[in-house]
């Protein structure tokens, strides 16, 4: 689990092992309020390509500073070895930011 502090943008490249499920806790300084805000993350092949999966964002906690991004064993089971993925919120007035983006790497199943 990766866990991000502070943060107002940022590049973070994640590891996500195919056909497992992928958990990343982003946190911010203590006493943000995201609870305004909106979240969308996804993983593409090529910034602007095709969309390979969809994170669920859990904003159960953003009052307090934290979401949850994750993908299924679906959702990393036919990952390409390299991709990409960002985070955008959009806050209450509608604008929109990029937060993180990144590389995905995948690594695949070795013994069988």
């Amino acid at each position: 689990m990766a866990v991000y502090r502070d943060l107002p943008w940022g590049v973070r490249d994640v590891d996500v092992y195919a056909g497992r499920a992928y958990r990343h806790e982003v946190e911010w300084e203590e006493g943000t309020d995201k609870s305004g805000s909106t979240f969308t993350a996804e993983v593409r092949d090529v910034r602007g390509g095709t969309l390979l999966a969809s994170f669920t964002v859990d904003d159960t906690d953003a009052a307090t500073g934290v979401i949850v991004l994750g993908l299924t064993e679906d959702d990393t089971v036919d990952l390409p070895a390299r991709c990409v993925w960002d985070l955008v919120e959009t806050d209450a007035g509608g604008d929109r930011s990029t937060l993180l983006t990144g590389a995905v790497v995948v690594t695949g199943w070795v013994t069988e």
